[in-house]
């Protein structure tokens, strides 16, 4: 999904939110400094999964936003992850984990499917 938010633009959005970034707090346009604009996901979307899209000047711009409230730890002396509540710190069991692998000698290799399974009653998965 990263890779194919462009085809979203097709997708009528359940929520727009429109800005006129081309003026300052007077009214007067200051096109010569770099603006920065801060604008808050809505109460009802805040747990949502959504795909973001900026417009602007011809320009276009898609940004995942993934919702999740999960905290994963890696600890790589054991080839073992843990996968905890974000907010509670409590472990998460039952959580599906998919696990890639990519070959040593770097960005050359491409990244293969090595395991998968469950996390255990104490959030934690072996992947080695």
């Amino acid at each position: 999904m990263k890779t194919n938010t462009e085809e979203f633009s097709y997708v009528k959005p359940c929520h727009v939110i429109e800005r006129d970034l081309n003026s300052n707090e007077n009214g007067a346009a200051d096109l010569s400094q770099e603006q920065k604009i801060q604008i808050k996901v809505p109460d009802n979307l805040k747990l949502q999964n959504m795909v973001i899209e900026v417009t602007g000047e011809g320009k276009q711009l898609f940004k995942t936003y993934y919702a999740s409230q999960i905290k994963v730890q890696l600890v790589e002396a054991y080839g073992e992850l843990k996968v905890t509540d974000k907010v509670e710190n409590k472990p998460l069991p039952r959580v599906y984990v998919k696990v890639f692998a990519q070959k040593k000698g770097g960005s050359t290799s491409q990244p293969f499917f090595f395991k998968d399974g469950y996390t255990d009653i104490r959030g934690k998965f072996d992947y080695a």
